[in-house]
């Protein structure tokens, strides 16, 4: 998000960062056949091995809280330069404002 956008909108900013944490604890928190429910209709043909595999991958991945670390920062930017959509390392401080988000300030 924009720094001038969340400048002006901080209440929708706080509203889109708690939807996401909300997702977030839904996907480490709902039953692998729930998951699948939905995983299966936006990949039909997908063998359900993959997709629990996916799904296990995904919820490794996710910081329950929604704070962004640099350790998160780090792989998304290793992941995008690997896969040659990035060329450079991408400073922390330039991309990460965790304010907007209560729980990163405990």
């Amino acid at each position: 998000m924009r720094p001038d956008y969340a400048e002006k909108n901080p209440e929708t900013v706080k509203k889109v960062v708690k939807a996401l944490v909300d997702a977030n604890q839904w996907i480490q928190t709902a039953k692998i056949e729930d998951h699948l429910e939905i995983l299966r209709k936006r990949f039909p043909g997908i063998e359900d091995a993959i997709l629990i595999e996916s799904i296990k991958n995904t919820i490794a991945a996710i910081e329950p809280s929604g704070c962004i670390t640099p350790a998160a920062l780090s792989s998304a930017v290793k992941f995008m330069r690997d896969v040659g959509a990035i060329n450079n390392d991408v400073p922390f401080n330039a991309v990460v404002d965790n304010s907007f988000n209560q729980a990163c300030k405990k």
